[in-house]
């Protein structure tokens, strides 16, 4: 593994640990239900009826730098105030990352691939 990969990999736990599980959490005190099911774990089911998704709940322009994908979860995430100071992190989070990393074009073992 190369020592840029190992160090934004060091880098996405930290993110996880300063950032993300501190969000969680305050999230849950403020009532949010994140994806704990502990109290359903005996439901026969975790379905839950949801409206239906349109192309744009799904349409995140990033644009390659980290100002254009901050500005792009802001508009995401207009009716999630609390979300909004998060998206300048991630933002922060991409900008150390850079984009020296070697991407590859194999597909993980992890990764079921259909064709």
């Amino acid at each position: 593994m190369s020592s840029t990969r190992e160090a934004a990999e060091r880098a996405a736990a930290e993110f996880h640990d300063r950032v993300l599980v501190p969000l969680g959490r305050e999230l849950q005190r403020a009532g949010d239900r994140l994806a704990d099911v502990a109290p359903l774990r005996t439901a026969e089911s975790f379905y839950q009826n949801v409206p239906a998704f349109g192309k744009a709940d799904f349409d995140l322009r990033v644009g390659g730098d980290p100002e254009t994908l901050r500005a792009s979860l802001l508009r995401q995430w207009k009716d999630e105030p609390r979300l909004h100071p998060f998206a300048e992190k991630v933002a922060e989070f991409s900008a150390s990352l850079g984009s020296d990393l070697d991407l590859s074009s194999e597909v993980s073992a992890f990764v079921y691939v259909m064709f």
